[in-house]
């Protein structure tokens, strides 16, 4: 079935996030679109973080987006056993993630990072300015920890979509109700081109959170998570 032609009513396939090859470039190209938006927002950055340092903390975003990526794969795909749309629901989740995510990260951030400094004032330096080696187990356990923290904000933002799933099953499926003919075209635009709008926001401010420095009390500048 071609994106462009529509299908009829009795035989419409429901759009679905995963299964098929098609499915699977989608994911890749989508990865492609935040990497390279990280970058480009890298070689405009003042001061530029060294290359390795950079790269490091992108994987810290990869890993943890990736987590995220599949959450939301797996609350909408739950959310829509009955009566709703696989591709809808993954659309306000993305949605609602951005708009209420991203802060609610940085708060859970700010207070991981203050416990942090109370208990373990150095644990933030992996990586040294002196030796330019970086410490693999502490960007590990920073790593796990905004893991985690990405976690925790899926879970919260996910109980007020339980509690209004009749709703958000009535409005997806109606906002998107014209595009059900065109189960690709719809699975490009919640897959693809929604996405890359809400990571690349997500990514580039997140980014920010990630290589913030913190002052100690003697002077020294470390990295948090």
């Amino acid at each position: 079935m071609d994106v462009g032609y529509p299908v009829a009513a009795g035989n419409m396939p429901k759009c679905k996030l995963l299964g098929g090859l098609f499915s699977f470039f989608l994911q890749v190209f989508l990865v492609c679109v935040v990497v390279s938006t990280l970058y480009f927002k890298w070689t405009f950055e003042e001061p530029r973080r060294p290359r390795k340092i950079w790269i490091f903390d992108s994987l810290k975003q990869a890993v943890a987006a990736g987590t995220g990526h599949l959450m939301n794969i797996m609350i909408a795909v739950f959310f829509a056993t009955s009566q709703g749309n696989e591709c809808a629901w993954y659309c306000i989740n993305s949605t609602l993630d951005t708009m209420f995510g991203v802060p609610l990260s940085y708060i859970i951030l700010r207070v991981s990072e203050r416990t942090i400094l109370s208990d373990y004032p150095r644990s933030g330096a992996y990586y040294s300015e002196l030796t330019h080696r970086v410490h693999f187990r502490i960007w590990l356990g920073q790593t796990v920890s905004w893991t985690l923290t990405v976690t925790a904000t899926k879970a919260i933002i996910a109980i007020p979509m339980f509690l209004f799933n009749v709703e958000l099953t009535e409005f997806g499926n109606d906002l998107f109700k014209p595009l059900e003919p065109y189960p690709r075209f719809l699975l490009v635009f919640v897959m693809v081109f929604w996405p890359a709008v809400c990571n690349s926001f997500q990514f580039y401010v997140i980014d920010n959170f990630l290589k913030r420095n913190v002052a100690l009390e003697d002077g020294e500048n470390i990295s948090l998570l």
